[in-house]
Order: C-alpha cells, then sequence, then structure tokens
C-alpha cells in the first residue's frame, strides 16, 4: 500500500500545467512561485468536500475554519539555527497566544536514550517543529525531502490531519500570519521542492504561502470550510489513488466544558500510526459521523477502520455509522483506555505486540497535559513512524501506571527511551520509578 505521501506526489502528477482551474477551482497567477489551491465546488451536492485539484496559482476567499480565528501579524528578529547544534530556543511572543517559555537543547542524533524539555506556550510550534525537523533530516544533501508540511501553529487539528504526509518530509509549524525566520531557514536547509499547506487562510495566510513560493517551490494547499473537512480533504486526496485506503478516525472537539487538550490527548499515538501504517487521520463530532467524513467513508469504502479514543471522544453512533454489514463486513477497531495515556498504551502494545508485524525500535515519552502539548506529538510523528518508535504519555510531571507498563517493556526488550516532556518527568522515566 502506497503511503501518504507517495500518494500526494500522485495526485500532483495529475495537475495541470496551465490557467485552466477545474470546475469549483479558482486559479490566479501568483509571482515567483505555483500555488495550488481549492475551494468548495458551488455546483457539487456535496459542496464541502468536493474533489478537487488546483491548477498553477491560485488566491481565493472562504469562510473562516472553525479553530482558527487569528488576527494581526508578527515579526521576528533572524533566528536560524545549525541543524548540527541546534540553540536553545528564545522565549518570545507572536500574534496568537502568549509568551513562549524557552526550552532546553536537543540532542543531535536520534535513536538513543535522551531527555528534552521542549519551548512552552501558544507560540511554541515553530521552534518545536523545526528541532524536529533537524533532528529527522541531518543530512539534506544525501537525503533530501520530497516535500515540507506547513501548518498554522494555533491548528492541532490541521497538523494532525496532516501527520500523512510526514513520511517523505517535516511537519512546519509557522506563525498564521508570518513565515517565521527559522522556519524559512530550515524550508532552505531542506531544500525540498514541494510545501504542502494544510488549512485555510486563517490559519496559514496567503502572506505565508506567497513567502514560500517565492522560493521556487510549488506550493499546494489543502483546506476546507471546518477543521473536519479539511481532514476530508486529505482523505479524498489519500483515497483516489490508493489500492488499499485505510483510516484513523479522531475527535474533532473538546466536550463543551473540557480542556483544550481533552481533543488530542487521545490522537496524540495516531500521528504517529498514520505514518507508520500509511493511513489518512478523518475526524468526526462525537455524537455522531460527521456528514464530510461519512462522504470519504461511503466514496472509498476501506475494508479497515480504526477510532481513537473511548465513548466519550467518539460515541457509539460514531461507530455504528461506521460499520459496513454484509457478506464483507468492515473492520471498525477501537483504540482506547481508561485515560488518555491508557489509550496511547493500548497503541504501543498493539504494535510492540507485532500488530503490524514490523518491529518497535523504542518508546519517544510525550506531554499529554498542556494546551499546547500537541506541537511535540505532531512534529516528531513522521519520525517516531518511519524509525519505527512508539509513544507513551505522561500527565505534566506525573507518569501514568499505563505509561510505566510500556517502559518496563521496552526495557525489557533492551529498546531505547527517549523523553520530550518536563524535567520531573523525564527524571522518573529516566529512573524507571
Amino acid at each position: 500500500m502506497k503511503s501518504i505521501h507517495a500518494i500526494m506526489l500522485s495526485v500532483i502528477a495529475l495537475l495541470p500545467m496551465s490557467l485552466a482551474a477545474p470546475p469549483g477551482v479558482q486559479a490566479y497567477p501568483i509571482a515567483d512561485g505555483a500555488i495550488s489551491h481549492a475551494t468548495p465546488d458551488t455546483h457539487s451536492p456535496n459542496t464541502a468536500i468536493s474533489d478537487r485539484i488546483a491548477s498553477t496559482g491560485a488566491s481565493v476567499q472562504h469562510q473562516p475554519d472553525d479553530l482558527n480565528t487569528t488576527s494581526g501579524s508578527a515579526s521576528l528578529p533572524p533566528h536560524g539555527h545549525s541543524p548540527s547544534n541546534p540553540p536553545a530556543p528564545a522565549a518570545r511572543t507572536l500574534s496568537c497566544g502568549e509568551t513562549t517559555q524557552a526550552g532546553s537543547v536537543l540532542p543531535t542524533t536520534f535513536g538513543g536514550t535522551f531527555n528534552w524539555q521542549p519551548p512552552r506556550g501558544p507560540e511554541a510550534g515553530s521552534a518545536v517543529s523545526v528541532a524536529a525537523s533537524a533532528l529527522t533530516w541531518t543530512d539534506p544533501q544525501h537525503h533530501q525531502p520530497d516535500q515540507v508540511v506547513i501548518v498554522g501553529e494555533c491548528a492541532w487539528a490541521d497538523a494532525l490531519a496532516a501527520s500523512g504526509f510526514t513520511t517523505d518530509g517535516p511537519l512546519l509549524l509557522t506563525d498564521p500570519n508570518t513565515l517565521e525566520q527559522e522556519v524559512s531557514d530550515e524550508i532552505d536547509r531542506l531544500n525540498a521542492k514541494l510545501a504542502i499547506i494544510v488549512g485555510g487562510e486563517q490559519a496559514v495566510s496567503p502572506a505565508v504561502a506567497k513567502a514560500i513560493g517565492q522560493k521556487g517551490m510549488q506550493v499546494n494547499r489543502f483546506e476546507g470550510a471546518t477543521r473536519i473537512e479539511t481532514a476530508a480533504e486529505v482523505g479524498i486526496a489519500y483515497g483516489r489513488t490508493s489500492q488499499d485506503p485505510r483510516f484513523i478516525v479522531a475527535r474533532a472537539h473538546p466536550a463543551p466544558d473540557g480542556s483544550p487538550s481533552q481533543a488530542f490527548a487521545d490522537s496524540l499515538g495516531s500521528s504517529y500510526a498514520s505514518v507508520r501504517m500509511g493511513t489518512a487521520i478523518v475526524l468526526s463530532e462525537q455524537g455522531s459521523l460527521s456528514p464530510a467524513t461519512r462522504t470519504v467513508m461511503d466514496t472509498y469504502d476501506p475494508a479497515e477502520v480504526w477510532i481513537m479514543g473511548g465513548h466519550s471522544a467518539l460515541g457509539p453512533a460514531v461507530e455504528q455509522a461506521l460499520q459496513r454489514p454484509g457478506e464483507l463486513p468492515r473492520i471498525v477497531t477501537r483504540m482506547a483506555g481508561p485515560t488518555r495515556a491508557g489509550t496511547a498504551a493500548m497503541l504501543a502494545k498493539h504494535f510492540m505486540q507485532g500488530g503490524d508485524g514490523t518491529p518497535v525500535n523504542g518508546v519517544l515519552v510525550l506531554d499529554s497535559q498542556g494546551d499546547d502539548a500537541w506541537k511535540a506529538g505532531f512534529s516528531f510523528a513522521g519520525l517516531a513512524g518511519k524509525e519505527g518508535w512508539v509513544y507513551a504519555l505522561v500527565n505534566g510531571d506525573q507518569v501514568p501506571d499505563e505509561t510505566k507498563e510500556i517502559l518496563a517493556l521496552a526495557r525489557q526488550a533492551g529498546k531505547p527511551v527517549a523523553c520530550v516532556a518536563s524535567a520531573k518527568a523525564c527524571a522518573q522515566v529516566r529512573s524507571g520509578s
């Protein structure tokens, strides 16, 4: 089965090279770079996720994404980095949140035991993602990524949907309004020819897209009117050319009285699983299967679907709607533990016990508690998925029993354990207490 990045490249190969856009797509030239950009087809009965690929260059108006409502702009002083010695990111204030707290220095090689305290805060995404990219793509001159994946650093749902694209190119998070210098520098270092933007213009502005295009790159944008429809657009591109499409269904929103981390906690594991298994991630409301996601399922009729999280994340009605009765019933598997750490442990055990026939080479411990914890989890998904590592979760400074069990299994098997979390949590992980 093709990985989603290979599928994306197959789709791009089908792009028309003239400015004649297909129905539902407005195409306009943009200087020094090509942007492919789709909007819902107003002539289609399913306008939210119409079948579309745009031609060279486009700039369109659309309804704001339901989670991307930033305003204003930001600028950063030059902040380059050396992949062989990335500096500890400095604290800074940007446009979509509060001051970011500086982190420690990330090791320069992956594959053994290390501890890293990432920068934290609403605007830490660029520093975290660039550090993960530098650790993953250490020598782009000899191993060049096919693409970079660009997501706004306030848009966790877009980053989750983009996970499957990171098989052969890093996820880079940037300020919605300005291509941050450290992200620009990393794009230059990698020298990829394609940039995939996931999310609408409120999440990643036209100015960011244009700045990337001016580097001489092909720029393609996947977006929908909401986070669910954006993920469905990615699912459509995957399903269109996959001979054996499989999907992971994840929660789109926290409960009305829940913390923001409730929405993505169960999905942290699905990000690396998507890379590992070559699947796409789509989103749904909790109480019923969202129409855009239902359309993806009806159109591509996957033989297997995973649900991430328990009934409080995605209810029984979602599971029932995903069933396919008949002589060839669809395999619907729910990965759910009693807690977010338990769900991650269940997924890790599945792979550690040979669930996909591929060995597990290590465990990466991540925080799941902070509202911005997704930035490290999704940024490292490509690296973990490709290298055969699994995730285990801590809650702030606390190491749950389910995570301790995964760590014990790793040590018994002689597998390395790395920790990207608080110093206190990593000290407990390191000591085995």
